[in-house]
């Protein structure tokens, strides 16, 4: 984000995922239907009577007509069943975490409902109202939900269920069945949790994707009713669509929600001469310059819980394995691969490079320091997913000092080499910082993320994806470039990997960083000061993602390809009222439309956001 650091004078400018139906609102539309099922029954009983009984053609309309009304009533109770589930799950402070067949009412109560063989069961009261039509009797409907949790529940950040529902009303029954997914954060292009304090400057903050501001208290549970959300807009470019002006490329409605109102947002026109309040209400054609939406944000809206840790990452790379309690690497498994990687210990620096066959192999470079043993660790983790191959290629060497000397490679020796048939799944986890916190913050995550491996038609056979993750206290420092390998544009300075890039392609990696707090240092392993920075990376901080001394540091451009997901929101550069930068990054976010389906490995999910994968209508139950 962005301060604006000085004043000049004013003028006046030129004039959720789908919601689920509540309980109520269902059983208004069961009513209804009720109703007119009835309306049908009444007018078949106008139909011909001889000797004072219908005759045989209106007495089949009338059954035909009642039997059709029946079959239709467990069908709105089978789907009334599957609304109800997804409401439920809405409901729930965190996913179930069963791992087998289980009732909802078994675990949380559910709207009433009672156990019945492994199924909950709701009893809704079908017909009319007494007050509708007295000569037609309710007649009671069953509902009967059960969920099935899929495998990858048991390490997977996304908890997965297929639900089913049977309706069942005067003898006629209908199963439906949904598949739903947990949301995941990296569909956001930008999240913050708390209100940003800095502005977000029309030329120097660009959002291509998804954006939600909680704007919480103190609390983390209610919205902090004195923040305010500043943006600044500008009124420059006059060719459609105004490309120029926008703030928010995302053209989707919801482009920018918010859990704060809408007279929390400070909408400040700039112009020339400086800036100064100015609604885009009041003239309702200028958000067509800040949207891609043409329309205001969604205000108001409820809070999405910002996790305050999350162990998903850990349980993914260690897959049930104990963690070793030693400085060092771990890949749990013994001849294959078992689950990901767990580094116990800070991590010095972490570089990333390629190789193989279209820089498809991802090499992770690690560098530790062993206080016990008095000794620098050097891994190199070799992962060829053509060949399904893995390497761990430990060195160590005596260093009493604790000397910090991560470029000299010279003095290693072999202490052991592993070969696993197979590759991790992606989730790199570290107990421990990367980069030194305090002092002078050397070290650091930088480097190439590996292609994905693809067809002779460029079709993406195998994603290669990593999410690299600490314990949510701890630190990464980003000190040159994390870039998509075939997004490259300049290597000329092997520590900080440049990109022109606004966009992955399909044959990219993906990159997923979760981290207590992320920043950009001062300058790279070189000592070469960092003004130009990219990287291609959802990222998610518990803490903050900002760079150091942005008042201060040299006017460059810090470039994203991925997401920006923070509970505080962080500093990257100062500029003027104008957008011209003085000190710091002007920032470029663009979004990773791949992130939608596909996700990095073990990215922490969304509690109380799910996706429906498909519907059906079932024949036989599941279980």
């Amino acid at each position: 984000m962005t301060y604006l650091t000085k004043k000049q004078s004013r003028r006046s400018p030129q004039k959720q995922e789908n919601g689920m139906a509540m309980v109520g609102t269902m059983l208004v539309l069961l009513g209804i239907t009720s109703v007119v099922i009835v309306g049908t029954l009444k007018s078949l009983s106008d139909a011909r009577v001889f000797n004072g009984s219908l005759s045989e053609e209106s007495h089949n309309q009338l059954s035909q007509s009642t039997q059709v009304g029946n079959r239709y009533q467990a069908e709105v109770l089978s789907e009334t069943g599957i609304r109800l589930s997804i409401q439920w799950l809405v409901e729930r402070t965190t996913a179930p975490t069963n791992t087998s067949a289980f009732s909802p009412g078994s675990v949380s109560s559910f709207y009433g409902g009672t156990e019945s063989s492994g199924w909950t069961k709701i009893t809704l009261s079908q017909g009319p109202s007494t007050t509708q039509l007295t000569n037609i009797p309710q007649v009671s409907g069953d509902i009967y939900v059960r969920f099935y949790p899929f495998t990858s529940n048991a390490t997977g950040s996304r908890k997965m269920y297929a639900i089913e529902s049977r309706g069942e009303y005067m003898g006629f029954v209908f199963l439906s069945r949904v598949f739903v997914r947990q949301s995941s954060f990296a569909r956001y292009a930008y999240f913050s949790d708390v209100c940003p304090t800095s502005y977000w400057v029309a030329g120097l903050t660009r959002f291509q994707g998804p954006v939600h501001v909680n704007g919480v208290d103190a609390t983390g549970n209610a919205v902090n009713s004195a923040a305010r959300l500043n943006i600044l807009w500008k009124y420059l470019d006059f060719t459609p669509p105004y490309r120029n002006d926008w703030i928010f490329t995302y053209p989707d409605e919801d482009y920018f929600t918010t859990s704060m109102s809408y007279s929390q947002i400070n909408w400040q026109y700039s112009y020339s001469g400086g800036a100064m309040f100015y609604d885009p209400n009041w003239w309702y054609p200028i958000w067509e310059h800040i949207t891609a939406a043409k329309r205001p944000p969604k205000t108001d809206i409820p809070i999405v819980t910002m996790p305050v840790a999350n162990t998903n990452q850990r349980v993914a790379a260690l897959g049930g394995t104990t963690a070793i309690t030693t400085t060092g690497i771990q890949v749990p498994g013994t001849a294959a691969p078992s689950a990901g990687i767990y580094i116990n210990g800070d991590v010095r620096d972490m570089n990333l490079t390629t190789s193989g066959s279209n820089n498809t192999t991802q090499i992770i470079d690690v560098k530790q320091y062993d206080t016990t043993n008095q000794q620098d660790r050097w891994t190199v983790i070799t992962m060829n997913p053509v060949a399904d191959t893995t390497q761990v290629h430990v060195r160590t060497r005596s260093n009493t000092t604790a000397a910090w000397n991560i470029s000299d490679t010279t003095g290693f020796a072999t202490d052991s080499v592993t070969n696993y048939s197979g590759v991790p799944n992606g989730v790199i986890y570290v107990n421990g910082n990367i980069g030194e916190q305090t002092g002078s913050l050397r070290g650091g995550l930088t480097g190439a993320v590996a292609n994905s491996i693809t067809d002779t038609n460029g079709n993406v056979t195998r994603q290669w994806g990593m999410t690299i993750a600490t314990e949510q206290t701890m630190g990464v420092n980003i000190n040159g470039g994390i870039v998509y390998q075939t997004l490259i544009s300049n290597s000329a300075n092997p520590n900080n990997l440049l990109s022109t890039a606004a966009s992955a392609s399909a044959a990219c990696g993906m990159m997923g960083l979760v981290a207590g707090n992320i920043r950009v240092t001062d300058s790279d392993d070189g000592g070469t000061p960092l003004t130009n920075v990219s990287v291609h990376a959802i990222c998610m901080a518990y803490g903050t993602f900002n760079a150091t001394n942005p008042s201060t540091r040299p006017a460059g451009v810090f470039s994203l390809i991925g997401g920006y997901i923070v509970k505080n929101n962080g500093t990257f550069g100062s500029a003027l009222p104008n957008g011209t930068v003085e000190n710091g990054f002007l920032t470029n976010r663009n979004y990773d439309q791949r992130v939608m389906d596909t996700p990095p490995p073990a990215f922490p999910a969304v509690e109380k956001q799910f996706q429906i994968l498909s519907y059906q209508r079932a024949i036989t139950s599941l279980g």
